[in-house]
């Protein structure tokens, strides 16, 4: 690699991110990790947000070059073969503001970077998104997996989660401004089913040990940080919140009243101090305090709600219509110009 060498992993989000940034990117020795969560330096955590999520006025751009460029300098003087990972989904999503903008920025900071992106099948990575959002009882999920997407087809992209469909347009974007050879698409279904190789190839594209890759991944795939798959059960309880937001409080903790009584010992209480003591209280105060009394349930009942089927969200036929016809046509431009092989989603 040459000097100052830097990539940037820009999501998509639900592709195993996370996983990255935590028990490889920020991890490995012979990486100057730059990114979301394990990044320890204040300036840059604050240009990273500012980068992926903030209006051009509020955005200064010098700044944030000085930041970065200054981290990378500084790794290679220490460790002369360093290589910087700058790693963030918000690159890539429109929750906050449109990707080709993040993409502008990035180019403007780092034009002979190379790009990270892990692409899924659309109506798989639909299914792990919603299933996201609705454990953090976002009130737009609470309906249901359809009524969730009709919702947010029907909106602007910017806004919303589910623009990140439009992977194949994403990918052109920072083709566009990095160079399509610097762009390098990988799929995560091969990530699902051999974790080990995938993480291997990584770090092998971007010129760090990959044995060394393998075994922080490895040693870490099994700690309790990792998230398994959310049930059935929890798609119910999760969707139980529903009555708080529309105001109806005593149903709420009448559901969930089996499930406090359940609780031993310190979890009781801890759950128990969470039910408010009159229904009186401000609006805002109540829905506040019942989430966090549904986020004690889920923890505290863990055991319960792992024990029963994987959640799945079934589609309706014309929105699983509408997200083909948006997806298919970036799809068709990756198997075309970028090479992976996602002619699989397309069926």
């Amino acid at each position: 690699m040459t000097q100052g060498a830097v990539w940037i992993h820009v999501g998509l989000a639900k592709t195993g991110t996370t996983t990255f940034q935590r028990l490889v990117f920020s991890q490995h020795p012979q990486i100057n990790y730059l990114g979301k969560n394990w990044i320890d330096d204040d300036h840059a955590k604050a240009a990273l947000v500012g980068l992926a999520r903030l209006p051009d006025r509020r955005v200064n751009l010098e700044t944030a070059r000085g930041v970065f460029q200054g981290l990378v300098a500084s790794a290679y003087l220490v460790q002369e073969s360093r290589v910087s990972v700058l790693s963030e989904e918000d690159f890539t999503t429109f929750r906050f503001i449109d990707p080709q903008t993040c993409a502008r920025r990035l180019a403007s900071i780092f034009p002979d970077a190379h790009v990270l992106f892990v692409v899924r099948e659309p109506l798989d990575w639909l299914q792990s998104m919603y299933f996201f959002r609705l454990s953090l009882r976002f009130p737009e999920t609470l309906g249901g997996f359809n009524a969730w997407l009709r919702n947010s087809l029907d909106r602007r992209w910017v806004g919303t989660d589910i623009g990140q469909i439009q992977m194949g347009e994403l990918a052109g974007v920072y083709a566009e401004y990095f160079g399509a050879k610097q762009l390098h698409v990988m799929r995560y279904e091969d990530f699902a089913s051999d974790g080990g190789s995938f993480v291997s190839t990584i770090c092998e594209m971007i010129g760090v040990d990959p044995a060394l890759g393998v075994q922080l991944y490895e040693t870490g795939a099994d700690a309790p940080y990792n998230k398994a798959r959310i049930t059935e059960r929890q798609v119910r309880f999760f969707q139980k919140f529903g009555l708080v937001m529309e105001g109806r409080y005593r149903e709420y903790l009448a559901e969930v009243a089996p499930l406090l009584e359940a609780l031993r010992g310190p979890a009781k209480k801890r759950a128990r101090a969470l039910v408010p003591l009159s229904l009186d209280l401000d609006r805002s105060q109540l829905v506040d305090q019942l989430r966090r009394l549904s986020v004690v349930l889920d923890r505290e009942c863990r055991s319960y709600f792992r024990a029963a089927n994987r959640a799945t969200a079934e589609i309706d036929a014309d929105l699983e219509r509408r997200v083909r016809q948006i997806s298919e046509p970036g799809l068709n431009f990756i198997a075309s110009k970028l090479n992976p092989d996602v002619r699989c989603y397309l069926s």
